[in-house]
């Protein structure tokens, strides 16, 4: 069996404010304000990663009123796991890889034949074949 981690999550993509350094950690302050610790992902002026003293890791943000957020990394661990508790549905999908001309045991049907099952891709789009014993293919 495969196992695929399912999550948002895990489909980062850099996005945003190109004169600004938020643009490289947008969803890091999506998760921050989603998990309230941030009011809002607006008022950050700029975050940025900075070493402290014994080289711990923070997270430094600073707020457009002037002020100054700090989170290490064992801070953001712990909320980025509370995020994902609270907006996985489903985190892992159990599927097998499979040839798109294998002939399903009970209905004798081409593999590709099936319909798709309602598991979405990164993209958006169907990208599992459900058979009829209820089996999910990736093709």
């Amino acid at each position: 069996m495969i196992y695929e981690f399912n999550h948002p999550i895990f489909n980062h993509k850099k996005m945003g404010r190109k004169a600004s350094n938020t643009s490289k950690y947008e969803w890091t302050l999506k998760v921050l304000e989603e998990c309230g610790e941030i009011e809002s992902r607006d008022d950050v002026e700029d975050i940025d990663i900075v070493f402290g003293e014994g080289f711990e890791i923070y997270y430094k943000l600073v707020m457009k009123d002037g002020g100054v957020k700090q989170f290490t990394m064992s801070e953001i661990n712990e909320i980025i796991s509370r995020y994902i508790v609270n907006t996985s549905n489903r985190s892992y999908i159990e599927f097998v890889r499979a040839s798109g001309m294998a002939i399903c045991e009970d209905c004798k049907k081409l593999f590709k034949e099936h319909p798709m099952a309602e598991d979405l891709d990164n993209n958006g789009k169907p990208y599992l074949n459900k058979l009829c014993n209820g089996q999910l293919v990736k093709l």
